[in-house]
């Protein structure tokens, strides 16, 4: 199983599958072709997807902004777009669960 990980201009779409409502906020590993993360937030009023944004820009040391959710707002299984970075960094930052 391996992450799937689509360029499009300066940026990199990949799939994610969130379980909300966990005891803590982190990457679980690859589940499929998606990244799966726990998130420590219900999943109501965007609050799992906000929590999922800004763990995933900590992770990649990059703007809160730069990370969002492009697909799957109310879906467990996510596109989440992360702005400014390449595949090759995108990998390299994730190759502890990879």
């Amino acid at each position: 199983m391996t992450l799937q990980v689509t360029k499009h201009h300066d940026c990199v779409i990949f799939a994610v599958k969130v379980i909300p409502g966990a005891r803590s906020t982190r990457i679980v590993g690859i589940l499929g072709e998606a990244l799966k993360v726990t998130v420590a937030c219900a999943p109501e009023k965007g609050k799992a997807n906000k929590a999922l944004t800004a763990y995933l820009a900590k992770q990649f040391k990059c703007n809160k902004s730069s990370v969002k959710v492009v697909s799957g707002l109310t879906n467990a299984y996510k596109q989440v777009q992360v702005e400014d970075m390449d595949d090759a960094t995108l990998y390299a930052c994730l190759s502890k669960w990879l």
